[in-house]
């Protein structure tokens, strides 16, 4: 059980889930069953992603890594099996709002609508997070401190900024996109049903 993204339901001044990077969205459980494999109660202090799932499922289902359709991602089994955590892991995210906004915006969502039109990013280093948007803020949070993300260490914690800002550079150079590279979105043609079910779920008008 795991979802795409959280939820903002006033936090920051902010409702839904499309325009920030705060940890309301990116925090979201990973909760997994499978009797005789997985032991009950056990649990992982080792941060996960979304592209952790498919090689968990797999080393949990004994299918042979070369067999695996990538390499991306961790396998979390280790640590319910008497592996040790995995420690220093860079925790990255994105997001991009696209031009294609609905043209109740304002009418439909509220706060900070002005980051609707800006990319951000985000790292995670421990417990420091790091972002920075393409109009050039940064902001640092101590989330061991301020879980809620309500205090930017920015402007006073030179060490920490510094490395957030190397491990987002590694990363964009590994394989981000640059902040002035195009992004070409194009969907492809829904039928009926799938229109109506988006319909009845608020995702299109």
């Amino acid at each position: 059980v795991t979802s795409d993204h959280g939820e903002l339901l006033g936090e920051h001044d902010l409702w839904g889930h499309v325009h920030s990077l705060y940890d309301e969205l990116l925090r979201v459980p990973l909760v997994m069953r499978f009797p005789g494999t997985i032991p009950p109660g056990s649990a992982t202090a080792t941060p996960a992603e979304g592209i952790d799932v498919l090689p968990t499922l797999l080393a949990a289902a004994g299918v042979p890594r070369e067999e695996w359709p990538s390499d991306r991602g961790l396998d979390l089994s280790t640590t319910w099996s008497g592996g040790a955590e995995i420690d220093g892991r860079a925790m990255v995210a994105e997001h991009f709002t696209p031009s294609m906004l609905p043209e109740a915006a304002d009418d439909t969502m509220s706060g900070d609508l002005d980051g609707l039109f800006v990319r951000r990013r985000s790292v995670v280093l421990g417990t420091t997070k790091y972002t920075v948007s393409s109009d050039g803020e940064e902001r640092l949070f101590q989330l061991g401190r301020d879980p809620a993300e309500e205090r930017d260490r920015s402007a006073d914690l030179a060490g920490p900024l510094a490395a957030g800002q190397v491990a987002l550079g590694q990363w964009v150079e590994n394989e981000g996109v640059a902040w002035s590279d195009s992004v070409q979105i194009q969907g492809p043609e829904l039928d009926p049903a799938t229109r109506q079910r988006l319909k009845e779920l608020g995702y299109i008008d």
